[in-house]
């Protein structure tokens, strides 16, 4: 191997070109979207268990812990949908 060699030809690339398209502003905003959505549930999972019981709702399944655990469920199942359904390539739908 001669690096020379692609040093001095100008027309002769050195690195190959990538055979997938480069992705639009769209799909990294509703990538970064569906980040924030995810890591954003995580976070409500985590902080729904430092409620304390003088924070209790009307009845049990109304306790602001359930709600907001719930909560950030449909929150990462919104993220994890728009990530894997709505991002997804349609060659990738495919294979799969």
């Amino acid at each position: 191997m001669n690096a020379q060699k692609n040093l001095s030809d100008p027309n002769e690339s050195l690195f190959a070109g990538s055979p997938r398209p480069r992705p639009s502003i769209l799909t990294i905003i509703l990538f970064i979207v569906s980040a924030g959505l995810v890591f954003g549930g995580f976070y409500l999972m985590a902080i729904a268990f430092n409620f304390t019981d003088a924070d209790q709702g009307p009845t049990w399944f109304l306790h602001p812990a359930i709600v907001t655990f719930f909560s950030a469920i449909v929150l990462d199942t919104i993220g994890f949908f728009i990530a894997f359904q709505l991002l997804a390539k349609p060659e990738d739908k495919e294979a799969a």
